[in-house]
């Protein structure tokens, strides 16, 4: 036996998709026979409940409609390409602790990039970096529905015609291992088309991250620990010295909350998290841009760079050439922004400059205004 998914868009609910489980006799084996054994026993286990009629969204549809939608066919825009595969997009642009994003990936087959070795020895996975646009890892299938959304948005018409079923599914995916799904990414598209919001999604990375962040759309892995389940979720982007940064509040099934965002200033993800006892729902309020990606100057400069840090008035010589071209004699200092006030004052439209000492980066003892590297 075996539990697969079906995921069903919906209109006027929070949810944006609703994921049904059904137990089904699994025929194991890799032929496509068996494949379509699977397909069919979980297209009938759901039409029992009501579901129906139900699209495979894979290469081993019985249908062209769903193999023309299977990600393997799909390809997305990147600036500087004409148009790369969605799979080789997707596995090109991820970030990790020692390496990453690699672009060279963009030019492979999708199957290829995925099984790339650099994929599994460059640590733990801190984002997506994609068309200059840096993707948070939560909600965990953001860029992964971004990508397949922006690939089939300009069929939207001709897909008009997938009103037509109830659900989508995709016999391939084991919701246990694997989080990103096609056919959970189809059905957001559907949700989203009927629903009239789209044209809003597509518009950019920013306005997509705002536009499901108002929503309780939260994929996670089946069978995972449940205490680690998200409760509530907050998406909130701040822009700091002409930067936008996103920050994840996630309040956890038991009673933690958590911070995620990306830190410039050590180019890694770092993350924060507070009992409920302690701030309870407060937390999420209190919880500023400069708290987490520039570190309290007191906090800060006992870090022992171990972990990556960069310490307050660490040096280091300055990698920018003077006026005439010759290699900057100066040396480079690393300062940072006064921390925001307790009542916390950076907001989606801006910082407020009134509350910073300066801002934080790489500042050059030659006073060269051009060889301040800002973070």
């Amino acid at each position: 036996m075996a539990e697969r998914p079906v995921f069903i868009p919906l209109q006027g609910s929070r949810e944006l998709v609703k994921e049904a489980y059904f137990d089904i006799k699994w025929n194991s084996g890799f032929a496509a026979v068996q494949k379509k054994k699977n397909i069919m026993a979980l297209h009938q286990a759901a039409a029992q409940s009501g579901y129906a009629p139900l699209l495979e969204i894979s290469s081993k549809s019985e249908e062209k409609l769903g193999q023309h939608l299977s990600a393997f066919h799909l390809k997305v825009h990147e600036s500087g390409m004409e148009e790369i595969r969605l799979e080789a997009a997707f596995q090109g642009s991820k970030v990790f602790e020692r390496g990453g994003p690699f672009t060279d990936l963009y030019s492979a087959e999708g199957k290829i990039a995925k099984r790339d070795s650099r994929l599994q020895k460059s640590g733990r996975i801190t984002g997506f970096l994609f068309n200059g646009f840096s993707f948070p890892l939560e909600p965990k299938t953001i860029f992964y529905d971004w990508l397949y959304i922006n690939a089939i948005y300009p069929h939207r018409e001709w897909l008009e015609r997938l009103y037509v079923y109830a659900g989508f599914t995709d016999i391939e995916f084991n919701p246990s291992k694997s989080i990103n799904c096609q056919a959970r990414s189809c059905a957001l598209f559907v949700s989203l088309m009927k629903t009239d919001l789209l044209h809003e999604a597509v518009a950019s990375p920013q306005a997509f991250i705002r536009l499901i962040s108002r929503y309780e759309y939260h994929p996670q892995l089946r069978n995972g620990n449940p205490q680690k389940g998200t409760k509530h979720m907050e998406i909130k982007q701040y822009a700091v010295n002409g930067k936008t940064y996103t920050l994840t509040l996630k309040q956890n099934l038991n009673g933690t909350w958590e911070a995620a965002g990306y830190d410039p200033a050590c180019n890694e993800v770092m993350r924060a998290s507070e009992k409920a006892s302690k701030r309870d729902a407060q937390f999420a309020a209190h919880v500023t841009l400069y708290e987490l990606h520039n570190i309290r100057q007191d906090q800060r400069s006992e870090q022992d760079c171990d972990k990556g840090w960069i310490k307050i008035d660490e040096t280091r010589p300055c990698p920018h050439r003077d006026p005439d071209g010759n290699p900057c004699p100066g040396t480079q200092t690393y300062r940072a922004g006064r921390p925001i006030s307790a009542a916390g004052t950076v907001t989606a439209s801006g910082a407020d400059t009134a509350n910073m000492k300066r801002r934080a980066g790489w500042e050059c003892s030659e006073d060269y205004p051009e060889h301040f590297d800002e973070t």
